[in-house]
């Protein structure tokens, strides 16, 4: 009976890991299947363990028991994913921490109730009021979690704000587990409960002040990142702006020599001196500015960022083919397309560059239709090699930096937009189709 009790005890394990894992569905290292395996045995090892430790380790406290195999779990969930260690770390606290406040709620509700120490003997009661508590944190944390934890693991890449979170936890997770069942043992006075129930409100309070904080510093620190991702691409747009500037100057310059430069080639030319007139012709073309900068459309921003696609080919010889059909499109839209187009191109050209230079093709199509749907759609060649995952493209430039979150980034901006994404391939090509509604915005 008290291995069940204890077995029962320890499913909190299951929510709590659950809770760990759903800021990381971008960056798991393996797949789920694999992970929830993982997982599974280290859960079946910790039971056999628990259940050894009790007999050597009576009165102890489950929870205090738990933390041998917490720093275990650490260890593979840090293992298992490819987030930093900051990030893992502060999560993995961050839940820790969690399960430790529902854990001495559900001592508190069962002293309440029963006018019993909840903490002396292995109770089954407690094990299951504490089952529920830690069920109810998941529902309460399930969308938070799988919305803004995984946008934040995916964007927020600031080791020092993750670090920062860690102590807080840290505390609140000792002083739950380690000072309330000292307080239970040492004093039996009337008042005990009382200044028991004073703590684990003051570690929630903590607990939530830095959640407070967390998010705000959070807010401020990715509304920074999103004005330099702003800023990026109007520096694009600069560039583009002072590139044509230049030409200008220079057509200005040919348009000026151009009456003298007929004239000499029309002498040239009635003299018969036709292989002198050849070679000037030659070296004129040759002098003769090149006109760097096209005008795809009428959106300054995402016209930069064309641009710079159309650069990128030159550079990797991809021949491009690029048909664009699209309006001015609002500040915040226009943001949000050419970031899209730049992870789109990016990757697109790396493709491209996995084949011979005889076999690369680019071709990219912009289209608003209705004047509220925007369709985007790109066909690049490559060699055939792809990673999958759960249905989902895995970066195949790892060992050279590649991060992986491309088309994730990309997917992020067409559910934005209340649009899909659809992203195949064959053995020597790769599909790009999406859609956005640029009427709804969210």
């Amino acid at each position: 009976m008290t291995a069940l009790i204890s077995i029962i005890g320890s499913l909190v394990i299951i929510p709590a890991a659950y809770m760990c894992y759903l800021p990381m569905r971008n960056q798991l290292r393996f797949s789920k299947k694999r992970v929830m395996r993982d997982c599974g045995i280290l859960f079946v090892l910790s039971m056999i363990a628990m259940i050894g430790m009790e007999h050597l380790f009576k009165g102890a406290s489950n929870t205090l028991l738990l933390v041998p195999f917490l720093i275990v779990f650490c260890l593979y969930y840090i293992y298992s994913t490819r987030a930093s260690i900051s990030q893992t770390l502060g999560i993995f606290c961050a839940i820790c921490a969690l399960a430790a406040i529902a854990t001495e709620l559900a001592y508190i509700v069962y002293v309440i109730c029963f006018q019993q120490d909840a903490t002396s003997d292995n109770n089954l009661i407690v094990n299951l009021i504490q089952l529920g508590f830690v069920v109810l944190l998941v529902l309460m944390f399930y969308r938070p979690l799988k919305q803004n934890g995984v946008y934040l693991v995916d964007n927020l890449r600031i080791d020092w704000i993750w670090i920062c979170t860690i102590p807080v936890s840290v505390t609140v997770f000792v002083v739950l587990v380690l000072t309330v069942p000292m307080i239970f043992r040492m004093d039996n006075e009337p008042g005990i409960y009382l200044r028991v129930l004073v703590v684990v409100l003051l570690a929630i309070g903590l607990y939530l002040f830095q959640l407070n904080v967390f998010a705000r510093m959070c807010k401020v620190l990715m509304s920074e990142d999103q004005l330099k991702a702003q800023e990026t691409v109007f520096k694009i747009q600069r560039k583009q702006y002072e590139t044509m500037e230049h030409t200008l100057e220079e057509n200005k310059i040919v348009r000026h020599d151009a009456k003298h430069s007929i004239r000499l080639a029309r002498k040239l030319l009635q003299e018969g001196k036709v292989d002198e007139l050849g070679r000037y012709l030659d070296v004129r073309l040759e002098t003769m500015p090149t006109d760097t900068v096209h005008q795809y459309c009428a959106d300054g921003i995402i016209n930069a960022v064309l641009n710079y696609i159309a650069d990128r080919c030159d550079d990797s010889e991809v021949p491009l083919e690029l048909f664009v059909d699209i309006p001015t499109l609002e500040e915040h839209q226009s943001v949000d397309v050419a970031s899209f187009l730049q992870n789109l191109g990016e990757n697109a050209v790396l493709g491209c560059e996995t084949v011979p230079p005889r076999d690369r093709r680019f071709t990219l199509t912009l289209k608003v239709v209705h004047g509220e749907e925007l369709f985007i759609v790109s066909t690049n060649t490559f060699n055939g090699e792809v990673r999958k995952e759960d249905g989902g493209f895995l970066t195949t430039r790892a060992e050279d930096g590649g991060s992986g979150l491309g088309i994730p980034s990309m997917r992020a901006i067409t559910a934005k937009y209340g649009g899909t994404l659809e992203v195949s391939n064959t053995d020597t090509r790769f599909f790009v189709n999406a859609r956005m509604n640029l009427v709804k915005r969210r």
